[in-house]
């Protein structure tokens, strides 16, 4: 089943289709006043064509209205006008998401016009999952992602920011008063207040700075869990390691503060995102430099070991860490829950005392999206696939858990450790890691490198020739972090005696990586199935997937026949 692109017919699909519309003539109307702007080169792979969304002006309001027409699984591109660059849209929640779609447009799939009411044509790309999986993939349904969001701007409008700054004044040593003093930080399940204390005439130097952070409560399922564990894993990070987070001025768990809201209280870090570096324009040597300070951080992680998977959490009082039975949260639990697919298979005490329990149930969780998620396919044949992969992948998951490692070692793992959760400076020297909310411990097989090495996310990254990239990335990230692990331990003679690079010399080859990758993005599994899992394992006869897929099915029909003859039998 080869990705595929069809013609659009939004008419009678889009109840919000008249309102759209309405702002496409406002929109339409100004555009025909504009000079269109010179075209740039699409980047490869990528059929030229030019994208009529060019001239489109008006409000972000509005655009965003037209872009809203991509619906679920499709990719619309447009150009933004102030550098002049095509970029693809699918309504993103974050600058990431949409940099993570353009990275992937670059290496893979077609495009084809869509003809729209007063517009002249808009390309839009749908993407396939059977061998190429949903580009930016939905983690909750439409109907459950509009109301999240609409309580979400509810909630973010209904906060005091007079409380907030109240609220940091009464946290300061010196109960100095405050200002927000920058634009307020939305992100996927928070909101940030940066303020900014005022300075006395003694005081030198800048002045103080924290980060108010408030959990967007409508989006999370299990808020209190949550907040909890990142408190405690933060304490813990804080305790044990010299990783470089913010320090930690205070805290609520729940509402019973004068905010009447959870929060923590962080120091303000003066920073760059590292999403914002460009891997591939840097030099070797401080490309090099950058891993060997990236593999610090999973070095000093990998000292810590844990006999079981769970989170970390607050203890009775509030005050300190413990590791006793709380069950390792993810995105992927708290946006099923949201949506109505309540996973009872992992209880809030529920632990994980073995690797092949743990994998087993991530891929139940995607079984689970797959019953009965509302929008988890978009035909029969995206279904096929679907249901194909996901039965196929339970045998080599199964096959990729090596009996040594079932029972542990489990090592605390950052739950978000994107590019831009990760603060440099002007040399590229790491200020801060961020964002520790979905943090727990995880097998040994899957503690592996982040999977934007190459610059690109992971289903660019598994898909050739990004793997081919990412490959080579991969093994001089390694070769650096052994660099520098020998610094932990000097006693050790030779790199195969350095206990992590004991591990990653197995567990960094191809396909092991890309599981565990895919393991660590479950929604991704399904484009590491069939980039790489299948490609590996059939070799030549990798194309001959429509084949495969008609005797799975063929074979599930017989089965079912037999049954059924069988049944009839005893009853005779």
């Amino acid at each position: 089943m080869a990705a595929g692109c069809d013609i659009l017919d939004f008419n009678g699909r889009n109840p919000e289709l008249p309102e759209l519309l309405n702002s496409g003539i406002e929109i339409s109307k100004r555009a025909q006043a504009q000079p269109k702007p010179s075209q740039n080169p699409v980047p490869a792979g990528i059929n030229r064509g030019g994208v009529d969304l060019d001239n489109l002006r008006g409000t972000h309001k509005s655009e965003q209205s037209v872009l809203d027409f991509s619906r679920t699984n499709w990719l619309c591109l447009y150009r933004e006008r102030s550098t002049n660059r095509e970029k693809p849209q699918r309504a993103p929640r974050t600058p990431h998401e949409s940099w993570r779609a353009a990275n992937i447009l670059r290496l893979t799939h077609e495009r084809r016009k869509v003809h729209l009411p007063f517009f002249k044509v808009a390309y839009f790309v749908l993407f396939k999952r059977a061998r190429h999986s949903i580009v930016v993939p939905r983690r909750m349904d439409l109907i459950t992602e509009h109301r999240v969001k609409k309580e979400a701007e509810s909630f973010i409008a209904s906060i005091d920011q007079s409380v907030i700054c109240d609220l940091a004044s009464s946290f300061h040593p010196a109960k100095k008063q405050c200002r927000i003093f920058s634009d307020v930080k939305k992100g996927g399940f928070n909101i940030c207040f940066p303020v900014e204390f005022a300075q006395d005439a003694v005081d030198d130097g800048k002045p103080q700075r924290w980060m108010v952070r408030v959990p967007v409560l409508p989006r999370l399922a299990f808020a209190e869990e949550k907040i909890r564990g990142e408190i405690a894993t933060m304490k813990f990070i804080a305790e044990k390691t010299t990783i470089p987070i913010p320090k930690l001025h205070g805290y609520s768990v729940n509402s019973n503060n004068q905010l009447g809201l959870p929060f923590l209280l962080l120091e303000f870090i003066e920073g760059k995102s590292l999403f914002t570096v460009k891997f591939r324009e840097l030099p070797r040597p401080q490309r090099c430099e950058l891993f060997s300070k990236l593999g610090d951080i999973y070095i000093q992680l990998f000292q810590h070991k844990f006999d079981r998977i769970g989170a970390l959490t607050l203890d009775s009082k509030d005050e300190n860490w413990v590791f006793a039975h709380n069950r390792p949260l993810s995105v992927l639990m708290n946006d099923q829950a949201l949506a109505g697919i309540d996973p009872p298979f992992v209880e809030p005490n529920h632990t994980f005392q073995s690797t092949i329990d743990y994998v087993y149930t991530i891929h139940q969780a995607l079984l689970n999206d797959f019953h009965q998620g509302r929008d988890s396919i978009m035909d029969e044949a995206d279904a096929r696939g679907y249901l194909y992969s996901l039965h196929m992948s339970r045998r080599f998951l199964m096959e990729w858990v090596q009996p040594e490692h079932n029972h542990g070692p489990f090592i605390l793992n950052h739950g978000d450790l994107r590019s831009a959760n990760i603060l440099v400076d002007d040399d590229l020297n790491i200020l801060s890691v961020l964002d520790w909310e979905w943090s727990h411990t995880i097998p040994v097989q899957m503690f592996v490198p982040p999977s934007w090495l190459d610059g690109l996310e992971l289903v660019g990254t598994a898909k050739m020739p990004g793997r081919l990239i990412y490959e080579s990335e991969l093994f001089n990230f390694r070769m650096e972090t052994r660099e520098r692990e020998i610094k932990y331990h000097p006693e050790c003679r030779t790199f195969d005696d350095l206990p992590l690079e004991k591990i990653w010399a197995k567990s960094l080859k191809s396909p092991a990586v890309f599981i565990a990758l895919g393991l660590l993005q479950p929604l991704y599994f399904g484009n590491i199935y069939w980039s790489v899992i299948e490609y590996n394992y059939y070799g030549k006869e990798r194309n001959n997937d429509k084949k495969r897929l008609e005797e799975f099915y063929s074979l599930e029909n017989n089965e079912k026949e037999r049954e059924a003859s069988a049944a009839e039998t005893s009853r005779t």
